[in-house]
Order: C-alpha cells, then structure tokens, then sequence
C-alpha cells in the first residue's frame, strides 16, 4: 500500500481503488484509519467470485455478466478475471471519470520503476495505452538475478508482429540501457495489446469498454479498438516471487531502468 501513496503522489490529484478479499479488505480498513486516509481517497472494494453472487445479481449489475459468461472464445479463469476487472472498472467509471488518467496495477508486483512512469506520461497525449516491461527475476548460480518477461498472455504484436521480435528488440534496449542511457524511442514498441502488471490509460481509453471473456487473456479484448497501445521498456514491473531477496531486487529495479 506504500508503494500505492508514493505512486499516487507524484500527481497533483489522485485517488486509489483496490479490490481485496474479506481479510485485506479487513486489515487495510484499519490501517486507512490510522493513517488518516478518506474512503473517498482510498476505496475497497470486496473481491466477489461470481459463483458466490449468483446469477440474479449478477443480472443487474451493468455488463459484468456478459463479461463473465462463458464464451467460446475465452475460459473460465479469464471470465473470472474479467468480473473481478470490472469492479474497479465500474467505480473508476462511476466516481473518478473526471481524471484524466487510470494506472492498473496488479498487487503481486514486488515493485515499479516509478521513473519509468514518469517516462510514459512525459508523452502524455501520444499514447491511449502502455504497458509496461513486466519482469520475473530468479537467483541463479552465475548472477545475481535473471530476468525473463513475464505476461506473454497480454501481449500481441502490432500489425502482426510476434511476440518474439517485440521481445527481442526491448531485451536489446535493456542491455543497451545498462551500459549507457537508451533513448526514449527506442524502449518504446507499438502494440496491439500489453499489460505486465502495470499499464497506464487515458480515461477516454479505459472507459471505452469493459472487460470481456474473449480470447486467452482479458487484457487483450479490453485494449480492441484502441490505436496507440505500446510497450514501454522505461516502464520495469518486477513480479517477485522471492520475498527474501525483495529489498535487494527492489533496488536492482529502480537502477536498471533506462534514462529519459
């Protein structure tokens, strides 16, 4: 949640919605408290699997079970996804439409590049979408950490594209980037979709549609439509599945972005 209030401070206005379980809900209810916060500023929303639900409400809430009904074109998890998507999608929708910008951000991140978001809204207006370069990092014999991309599932090349050549060049720029400061238009990839734990919309962009079970992923079907989708290789999110190394990956993250 820290690293949430830091995001958000670097804008003039913010809010933070989160969808939790029962218990999270339960222990940050709290802690909004004893750190002063509005439900206004931060508002928690109850994770509600749709089998618990029931079909009749699910009848009267806007979508959410179009989005989740199951289509041949999608499965059950990503239906799953799509409904729990769409909570935040409907408050943002609802009570936060006036802000100019929406950044998603999946809570099993270890942490962000918060220069690298920076990097991205230093083109503010050029772009309806980015993703960001989502990173898994494991310890191996030989160094100290080893990246692999992690959310293939999201993304889909621009113009027919595959994922590999996307891949290969933002690799390029990264290990370019470490020896010397890349330059903007070469970390940044046009897309057709990309998530990596962290995207950035503008609000016209992510109010466009809600999220929809199709395809193999739910982000893939929620950024149709849309022409200035990209990837942003400034824009490091590091899933950390090594809680005992975080501190030292966190720091890892925040010198190996590329300069702007």
């Amino acid at each position: 949640m820290v690293q949430l209030v830091t995001l958000g401070s670097m804008f003039r206005s913010h809010r933070i919605v989160l969808v939790c379980d029962a218990p999270a809900r339960e222990e940050l209810t709290t802690w909004r408290q004893r750190m002063g916060l509005s439900p206004e500023y931060l508002q928690l929303l109850l994770e509600m699997p749709p089998a618990e639900i029931g079909r009749s409400s699910l009848d009267s809430v806007d979508g959410d079970w179009e989005a989740y009904k199951y289509d041949p074109r999608g499965s059950a998890r990503i239906g799953k996804m799509a409904f729990l998507r769409n909570l935040y999608h409907r408050a943002i929708r609802s009570h936060h439409s006036n802000l100019a910008t929406v950044l998603v951000v999946d809570m099993d991140l270890g942490s962000w590049s918060l220069d690298g978001v920076a990097n991205t809204y230093s083109r503010w207006g050029e772009w309806d979408a980015v993703g960001s370069y989502g990173m898994q990092h494991v310890l191996t014999p030989t160094s100290f950490v080893h990246g692999t991309y992690y959310d293939t599932l999201a993304l889909v090349g621009h113009g027919g594209t595959s994922q590999r050549v996307v891949l290969d060049e933002q690799r390029r720029v990264h290990e370019r980037g470490r020896a010397a400061a890349g330059s903007n238009e070469e970390a940044w990839v046009q897309v057709e979709s990309a998530f990596g734990g962290l995207a950035v919309y503008s609000m016209p962009a992510f109010l466009a549609r809600p999220y929809r079970n199709r395809f193999h992923c739910e982000h893939i079907a929620f950024h149709e439509g849309l022409q200035r989708v990209y990837q942003n290789a400034n824009m490091l999110a590091l899933y950390d599945n090594n809680r005992k190394v975080a501190p030292s990956i966190a720091s890892y993250v925040q010198h190996s972005f590329l300069a702007w």
